[in-house]
Formats: structure tokens, sequence, C-alpha cells
């Protein structure tokens, strides 16, 4: 009988694409974690099966979804910690756990002729109010004033 944490190590060495698995033979692995080829094989046949599997003693089957996740996320923060995890798993970690965002929003607003005259009347009638005036296709400058510039009320 293994220990859960080999066995989770052997899961997680599973896990990990073929090309930047350390060390990258079986034989070598099962070697350093102290097991032998077939069971190594037997796990991954089990892992590859869908058949449920035991992770620090629970059957995660046998959870509920919500502990399920809970037991993903811990198992993924361990994972992300190891300085040779794949970026594109810490990625993810950063990505479920709200660190990064992704930074193009597509948004499409739709609005007809008429709104679209209403606001930029209002939007004219705010600024005029303010000192400024708008000049041909949107530029805005400040009106011009006959005062000189320290009795000028737009000037702070």
């Amino acid at each position: 009988m293994h220990d859960q944490e080999t066995r989770e190590k052997a899961i997680k060495w599973l896990n990990t694409s073929i090309t930047i698995r350390q060390p990258k033979s079986k034989q070598k692995f099962c070697d350093r974690v102290g097991i032998s080829v077939p069971t190594l094989n037997k796990w991954e046949a089990e892992l590859r099966s869908g058949k449920k599997i035991s992770l620090g003693g629970v059957v995660l089957d046998d959870l509920p979804a919500e502990e399920q996740v809970k037991v993903f996320k811990r198992l993924l923060f361990k994972m992300v910690q190891d300085p040779k995890t794949p970026a594109k798993d810490r990625e993810l970690f950063a990505k479920m756990n709200g660190l990064i965002i992704d930074k193009s929003i597509n948004l499409e607003v739709k609005i007809g002729a008429d709104e679209l005259f209403r606001a930029r009347n209002e939007a004219r009638r705010e600024l005029e109010g303010s000192g400024f005036t708008v000049v041909g296709s949107g530029e805005v400058r400040p009106q011009p004033s006959l005062l000189s510039e320290d009795l000028r009320e737009d000037k702070g």
C-alpha cells in the first residue's frame, strides 16, 4: 500500500505534459518516488478511465460539487507553488482567483438616430453652460470673452 502523498505526486506527474515532465521516463519517476511501474500504470489507467480517484483519503466523486471545487482549488494552489509548474497552469490559477482578468471587452451599444441627436445636444448645452463652445465636428474650445483674463469667471 502506498501513501496518499505518493499517489498525489504520481497523479500530478501523469497529468503533466510529457514534453515537460521531470523525469521523462516512468521508470525513473517510479524509482524516485518508490513505487513500481505496474502501480503507476494502474493509477494511470484509473485516471484515464474516469474511475473514482481518491485524493487526500477522499473520493472526489462522493463529495458535493462545491466541495470538489474546493479540493480542486487546494490542489491547484499546491501545484502552482512548484517553480516547475508550466506558465499556463499558473495563469489558470490566477484567472480562477481573479488575479488576472481578460483585458479585452467587446461592448456593442446600439442607439437610434434620435437618441444620438438628443445626447449630442445635451452634451453641447452642458458644455456651453460651463463656458465652452463646440466647434466644427466636435472640437471643444473656451467661449471667447471680452473681459480681461483676471475678471473672467471661467478662470480658476
